[in-house]
């Protein structure tokens, strides 16, 4: 069988005209099965590590005759991928329309009350005083810094280049200014941040210390370099496409980290999803992948993909204000397809062990707890249409929430463990946190720290 098995399921008693997917090929026959679809008059729309080729198929008759195709491996589809932590609140509410998935919309993590009109002050409100409001607590990132780097340390991320995979960064930022940073995009927008969230990510990972008015703010490994690829648009959406570009793209300009604080929906099991195939890819050249693991708990089998994947980093949510593991944050053992593929999810997890079982552990990404109030957000420098929304002035400082926040944090802990071992491997550190505790569906293996890995 060449068809996913996610997609021969979703492709039963229906022609759906025009679908996006993904060719995988054995790389000896990259070149003849790309000429090929072009000689079908099939627009190709990327290809990524010699391996991938994108391209739009108008019918199901074409993808059984690709699927005949000498040297295809599997054909996927191009999924959605999207932003987990946005609320509902513009245009109204980021959603699209999905040939096979029907209705997609940006995960959200409910935002209490209503976005009020803001008044442009750039850069740390220059003075003004700190707003406050009843339904939320912001937490300067100064705070959960000193959560993840728990010791006396001279690492700052010095010599690591870190990647984050999001919705583009501005260098002109305070935080950003003075560092190296290479930008590219896989979708078709400039690789700019004029929403919000790649740009907080990015300053989270290792935006310099600069003084705001809710405090300071710095990010984890402040001397890392950032190659930031844009693979999600101002509204929050990408596909598994454009992500596996921006790994190729992070992979060529040298990263040794990369950060996702994006997902979607789980495509098969973990030998067939095509960006959890991509994950293990860049894992066996070394590369440390950090991926969020969602905001739709506190159900079981929540995680999104990649972050099913073994060979990332999966990252949950702590709530630094109530100690524990956010309300909000995905809960394994994995994803939804295997929820409704037990006998997968057995065959899987005998081949993978605890690798497969997701959470891998938790960061600080806001909370609340077990419907606690008030909810406890964290700040940073960010940019775009979502400046503004809590703290009230667009000044290029937010505070947001989700598995998306705590991811940055771990991946900027990653960066200081690669600039004291270079060589360091994902392997090596999971064998560090694993430290004799029981993994947690919940919390993986309980709160990160660089503590641990003394």
């Amino acid at each position: 069988m060449k068809l996913n098995p996610w997609l021969a399921e979703k492709l039963k008693g229906i022609d759906p005209r025009n679908i996006r997917v993904i060719v995988e090929v054995d790389p000896k026959y990259f070149n003849e099965v790309y000429t090929v679809l072009l000689r079908m008059g099939l627009r190709v729309v990327s290809t990524a590590f010699g391996r991938f080729i994108t391209v739009v198929a108008p019918d199901v008759p074409v993808i059984e005759q690709i699927e005949r195709m000498p040297g295809v491996i599997e054909i996927h589809y191009d999924m959605p991928r999207y932003i987990k932590p946005l609320p509902p609140f513009v245009l109204p509410s980021p959603r699209i329309a999905d040939k096979l998935l029907g209705e997609i919309r940006i995960s959200d993590v409910e935002v209490p009350g209503f976005k009020l009109p803001s008044l442009t002050v750039p850069f740390g409100g220059l003075g003004l005083p700190p707003i406050k409001r009843g339904d939320v607590e912001i937490i300067p990132n100064s705070e959960t810094y000193k959560i993840v780097v728990d010791i006396e340390t001279t690492l700052s991320g010095k010599g690591v280049k870190v990647a984050v995979i999001d919705t583009g960064v501005t260098p002109w930022h305070p935080q950003l200014l003075g560092k190296k940073v290479e930008l590219y995009s896989t979708v078709p927008e400039p690789p700019f941040d004029g929403q919000g969230h790649g740009m907080w990510c990015s300053t989270q990972v290792l935006g310099k210390p600069f003084n705001t008015r809710f405090g300071r703010v710095q990010g984890i490994a402040p001397d890392a370099d950032l190659i930031h690829v844009k693979a999600l648009t101002t509204l929050g959406f990408g596909s598994s496409s454009s992500v596996i570009k921006a790994m190729e793209i992070s992979a060529l300009k040298g990263a040794k980290v990369v950060s996702m604080s994006l997902g979607g929906q789980q495509q098969g099991g973990v030998d067939h999803d095509p960006e959890v195939k991509v994950t293990r890819i860049l894992s066996g050249m070394g590369i440390l992948v950090v991926v969020a693991a969602g905001n739709e708990g506190p159900g079981e089998w929540t995680i999104s993909s990649p972050g099913v994947s073994p060979w990332v980093l999966t990252v949950g949510s702590y709530s630094s204000l109530y100690g524990d593991v956010a309300e909000f944050s995905s809960r394994g053992p994995s994803g939804d397809y295997y929820k409704t593929h037990r006998s997968e999810w057995e065959e899987d997890y005998a081949k993978y062990g605890d690798l497969l079982v997701k959470p891998d552990v938790i960061a600080p990404g806001g909370g609340p707890v077990k419907g606690e109030k008030p909810v406890d957000l964290i700040y940073s420098g960010t940019t775009g249409w979502f400046d503004g929304f809590y703290d009230l002035f667009a000044d290029g400082f937010e505070a947001m929430r989700g598995t998306s926040m705590a991811t940055p944090h771990v991946a900027g802990l990653i960066a200081l463990l690669a600039e004291a071992v270079p060589e360091i491997t994902m392997d090596v550190i999971k064998k560090v946190i694993v430290s004799g505790v029981e993994k947690s569906i919940n919390f993986g293996y309980g709160l990160i720290r660089l503590g641990v890995f003394r």
